[in-house]
């Protein structure tokens, strides 16, 4: 029941790709970005948010290894490299959110945005 409760909370606060295309007539790259990375039911959705938690763990696992003063010592250019790529990543990823939505500052400013 809790799942089933989650569940709609969600698709309450995610607008649909088709809602966003109809509402702000986005064009159909950006509908299909939207629809990657709003819609977590498409197999497309699911791998994006399979990669996005692999990233996140990734980063964590990183964040932990330099923590360590031995491996910092010697991994701290592989470590650095890491960090930015990820950084990267998740830049271009929160471009395409703000890219794949009928409004980019009503985004750029909610909850999920700034989150």
């Amino acid at each position: 029941m809790l799942q089933n409760l989650i569940k709609f909370t969600l698709s309450m606060s995610k607008p649909h790709a088709k809602d966003q295309h109809a509402k702000y007539k986005l064009s159909p790259w950006r509908l299909k970005i939207h629809e990657i990375i709003f819609e977590a039911d498409t197999p497309a959705g699911k791998a994006f948010d399979v990669a996005l938690i692999f990233l996140i763990l990734v980063s964590l696992l990183g964040m932990m290894l330099e923590s360590v003063h031995e491996i910092d010592t010697k991994y701290d250019p592989q470590l650095r490299a890491l960090d930015w790529i990820i950084t990267i990543l998740f830049t271009i990823e929160y471009v395409l959110r703000i890219v794949a939505t009928g409004r980019p500052r009503n985004y750029i400013f909610s909850f999920y945005g700034i989150i």
